[in-house]
């Protein structure tokens, strides 16, 4: 009798260490393939939202993790490079990760300009048919290593 309730104190303690969470209103166990199943028609899920000091603060962040940067006004998830911001298909941007070499489409709203900038310098904008060279001295260098020696001062 001890080893048939032993074993059964056994079987579930096993049970309990493999869990899968559904939380609904219609009493459904979760899908087989979920560890939380969360299910709704009139409410949504939350995520954890935070400015982008507290997100980039966080302490050895797990890839996947998912938050709402209220300073971007969007989510972020964690790859194992870095932050990745999950954006629509109107993107302002292309940048690199520390955003100081990127190509703009709009700086401010209705710019209408596109704007090219390197290591935090703003050298090309193409507007209305025209490229314009920036922050060059008014010199325009074509060929490998042409102004390299350059000032860029007027």
């Amino acid at each position: 009798m001890k080893k048939q309730i032993f074993t059964l104190l056994i079987s579930l303690l096993s049970l309990g260490t493999f869990a899968q969470v559904s939380i609904n209103t219609d009493g459904a166990d979760p899908d087989a393939s979920a560890i939380l199943d969360v299910k709704s028609t009139e409410q949504g899920l939350l995520i954890p939202r935070m400015t982008t000091a507290q997100r980039t603060a966080i302490t050895s962040p797990a890839t996947g993790l998912l938050v709402f940067d209220t300073d971007s006004e969007s989510f972020w998830f964690k790859e194992t490079a870095g932050w990745i911001e999950l954006r629509d298909g109107n993107i302002h941007s292309l940048a690199d990760a520390d955003n100081d070499t990127k190509i703009q489409v709009e700086k401010t709203p209705d710019d209408d300009i596109i704007r090219f900038d390197m290591g935090g310098t703003e050298f090309f904008r193409m507007a209305n048919g025209r490229l314009e060279v920036a922050n060059t001295g008014y010199s325009i260098f074509i060929g490998e290593d042409a102004g390299a020696n350059d000032d860029f001062d007027f």
